[in-house]
């Protein structure tokens, strides 16, 4: 019974996530490998949760506001919702290429990429 119900749960998700995305105004990307809120963030070593995922910042990371206007990464506070892209550094870590605040409505946006 707790399977069959997990699997509408997750059927239901699925179906729904797509439309989250249009939400989002059109200067944004359309789609983000990763999203969440911030849970926390370390600016000595770059490293920010982002829905209990660890990333990393960088100097070359680009964040953009909702109109789509650069950010310094000071302004990046726990509890903000954010979607990013990112790649793999030379040491195996994850780190956000770009990283867009997100308006409320916007979230949930997809599965977290892993």
């Amino acid at each position: 019974m707790f399977t069959i119900i997990r699997l509408m749960f997750l059927a239901t998700l699925m179906t729904s996530l797509p439309a989250h995305a249009d939400r989002l105004p059109e200067h944004f990307p359309r789609a983000f490998m990763h999203s969440g809120v911030i849970n926390g963030i370390d600016p000595r070593s770059g490293l920010i949760n982002i829905g209990d995922i660890e990333l990393y910042l960088t100097p070359n990371t680009t964040i953009r506001d909702k109109t789509g206007g650069r950010l310094l990464q000071g302004s990046l506070k726990p509890g903000k919702r954010v979607g990013c892209n990112y790649s793999h550094d030379a040491e195996g870590r994850t780190v956000i290429d770009e990283l867009w605040l997100l308006p409320k409505k916007a979230l949930p946006l997809g599965l977290p990429g892993r």
